[in-house]
């Protein structure tokens, strides 16, 4: 029985670090971009280009709308041309300021609103975090919400980005990784 529970703590946990990713055919090819790779997305007419964290730029032919439909909570439609991650925001004022330094349009008539979607974000994210004091920043299994049940908790820990550990504890078996 307890070991039908440990399952079911796995199962849920490592269901929430999957990953999100959009494919796209940029100059004849398919590239998988993850979400936590997007900066931000302009969109140009009929194409739309992905701005990534590592500089990278990707054009393909597809609506704007059609993209923001399979986006998650983290982006958010600040203009009718752009679709922006919120977890790269570094401030809003009259227009969005991404942290890589560029500079995002925001619908003047929308901005209440959005500053509204962001704060909210930012509240969300913070209240499920954990206090992880091993983890490295940018790691995706930072955002992992543990889940007590009984005497099972679920920890995370890292010494950098490809260095990842998730450990198991129950109370009367101590650490498994």
């Amino acid at each position: 029985h307890e070991d039908g529970r440990v399952f079911s703590v796995i199962d849920t946990t490592l269901g929430r670090l999957e990953e999100r990713m959009l494919t796209v055919k940029f100059k004849g090819d398919f590239h998988r971009v993850f979400f936590r790779n997007i900066e931000y997305i302009e969109s140009r007419g009929q194409m739309c280009i992905i701005h990534c964290t590592c500089r990278h730029q990707y054009g393909f032919y597809r609506r704007l709308h059609e993209i923001e439909k399979v986006l998650d909570r983290r982006f958010v439609r600040c203009h009718r041309s752009y679709i922006v991650n919120m977890d790269y925001i570094l401030n809003i004022e009259n227009d969005i300021k991404m942290i890589s330094g560029d500079i995002v349009s925001m619908a003047q008539n929308r901005k209440r609103e959005i500053e509204q979607i962001y704060q909210k974000y930012l509240e969300e994210l913070e209240k499920s975090r954990v206090f992880m004091p091993n983890s490295f920043f940018g790691c995706p299994l930072v955002l992992l919400l543990t889940a007590p049940i009984g005497n099972i908790q679920l920890f995370h820990s890292c010494t950098t980005e490809s260095a990842c550990t998730l450990h198991l504890c129950v109370a009367t078996q101590g650490y498994a990784s």
